[in-house]
């Protein structure tokens, strides 16, 4: 059996921070195909214990634990009302464990720096992003 961490905003609901966004078209349903190749793991910066900061500030703003545990029920509500049970929304201060990683902002490292850095620097947006500040 595999481990897959799959990302809840922009993944299996639309990107609408900090309300929560509908489910993405075809996400509870690849959810239960993931559930029977084996473990399902929501990783997901919404339950963060840090707030996310603007770009180039230092400062960390800690969350109420009750913060955390609120979006943590949110998600678990909204898979339990399409049927989706066993899915533990992953809180631990490291990145689990996983065959896979599904993540609408990832960039597949395949062993070469400049390569990566070279599709960085041409995808990248040259606005600020919404939710952390950027690059202007």
């Amino acid at each position: 059996m595999y481990a897959f961490a799959v990302d809840w905003d922009g993944v299996c609901v639309e990107s609408a921070w900090p309300e929560m966004g509908d489910w993405i078209e075809g996400a509870p349903e690849a959810l239960r195909r993931l559930q029977g190749l084996g473990t399902v793991i929501i990783h997901t910066c919404r339950v963060a214990p840090v707030e996310l900061h603007k770009q180039g500030s230092r400062e960390i703003v800690w969350r109420e634990p009750s913060e955390v545990s609120a979006e943590v029920a949110a998600i678990e509500k909204k898979l339990k009302r399409k049927g989706i049970e066993g899915i533990e929304v992953w809180t631990r201060p490291y990145k689990p464990p996983a065959a896979v990683y599904i993540d609408d902002r990832a960039v597949r490292f395949t062993g070469d720096w400049e390569e990566t850095m070279g599709w960085i620097e041409n995808h990248i947006d040259r606005k600020p992003d919404p939710v952390l500040g950027g690059v202007e």
